[in-house]
């Protein structure tokens, strides 16, 4: 039976592995953040493909200018990284996580397995069933 004299909070806590992360993927998100502020007022239309809801950037008749080139270029080069930093990330919190017996014992014992990577397999054993 329930205590109605007593009221319970509960309040909403980060699992450690995300707590700890925190400030990097913060970093991260403000990072992703800036390129996206930019591109938001210049020309972009939708159009009418499977994907409409993302908007469609549209290059200037005569091309892009030579810094706008370079703009493009370093903002790519930024996504590309956050890429890489919270891939990064995600493989050390999946390799901290605790895998059941069951789960170990179904990975086949050819190859090997990375997260990220997938299975690889050497092409000098036998193949997998």
């Amino acid at each position: 039976m329930f205590d109605l004299t007593r009221s319970h909070i509960m309040t909403p806590k980060a699992r450690a592995d995300i707590h700890m992360n925190l400030p990097a993927l913060q970093k991260l998100d403000s990072m992703l953040m800036e390129p996206a502020v930019e591109l938001k007022g210049q020309n972009r239309t939708t159009s009418e493909s499977k994907r409409w809801w993302l908007p469609s950037p549209q290059v200037p008749k005569p091309g892009l200018s030579n810094s706008a080139r370079k703009k493009l270029l370093d903002k790519g080069k930024v996504v590309y990284k956050v890429f890489k930093a919270t891939k990064s990330i995600n493989e050390n919190v999946l390799l901290e996580m605790p895998v059941p017996a069951i789960i170990k014992e179904a990975i086949p014992k050819e190859g090997s397995f990375e997260p990220g990577l997938g299975m690889q397999v050497d092409s000098r054993t036998k193949p997998l069933d």
